[in-house]
């Protein structure tokens, strides 16, 4: 790994170069109000094979987990990672069982970087709330951007393209705005939907964050040579 933030805040990160890894370039756990601008967290991958085999095994560029707010990540590049930037609301979030209304990684910025050609997804944040996702170059991954469970998340102006499986997937998640981006040969540009699960339904962030499909604004895209534009599934 290159650099891992536990419980920090207002940290600067500028300037590395910290590629090549086979876990995480960054990694921040429970650390909020940092800067990271103009870094390199390019190649850091494992369980790859070119051809062959490609999962990435959660290896990242950039990994979020349990709760990191407020952060602002600018003009990074983590291209050929497992994921790019891999954001998780974190163990707690999911399973306590007090008050986890709201708990996640929320209110974030990722402005301006390049997270293209990932093993698996460009940009994943699950579970978390309020993020924002401008001008960032999301390129020749599986997904250019996977939101599970998250809400109110803006997805701005991006250039979104030649992702295999979708440019923008959100599965049970609500109230996001998807405005101004350029969609390119994806085969699907946008992926919505929703299907029952009982299981997380019944725990306390299932109860209290309901991941119900709705309220979503889609506008001012452009969409170019996609196989399917938009796809919506589920009640």
């Amino acid at each position: 790994n290159g650099v891992l933030l536990t419980r920090c805040s207002r940290v600067k990160v500028y300037d590395n170069d910290m590629s090549w890894l086979s876990g995480w370039g960054l990694a921040l756990y429970r650390s909020s109000k940092n800067v990271v601008a103009h870094c390199s967290f390019d190649f850091c991958i494992r369980g790859y094979s070119h051809g062959v085999y490609a999962r990435g095994q959660d290896s990242a560029g950039i990994l979020f987990f349990e709760q990191c707010c407020d952060n602002v990540f600018a003009f990074n590049s983590a291209t050929h990672g497992g994921d790019g930037f891999f954001g998780f609301a974190g163990l707690e979030a999911l399973e306590e069982r007090g008050d986890v209304a709201g708990l996640g990684c929320n209110r974030n910025l990722l402005y301006g970087n390049d997270f293209s050609y990932a093993a698996a997804i460009g940009i994943e944040m699950t579970f978390s709330f309020d993020n924002r996702f401008a001008a960032n170059r999301l390129v020749g991954s599986n997904y250019g951007v996977w939101g599970g469970y998250s809400q109110r998340t803006q997805v701005l102006g991006n250039e979104i393209a030649e992702n295999a499986i979708a440019g923008v997937a959100i599965e049970h998640g609500g109230g996001w705005r998807i405005a101004s981006n350029e969609f390119t040969r994806n085969a699907r540009a946008i992926e919505l939907w929703w299907n029952e699960n009982k299981e997380f339904a019944a725990k306390p962030c299932g109860r209290l964050n309901p991941g119900e499909s709705r309220d979503y604004e889609v506008d001012g895209n452009r969409f170019d040579g996609d196989t399917l534009q938009i796809e919506l599934r589920g009640p």
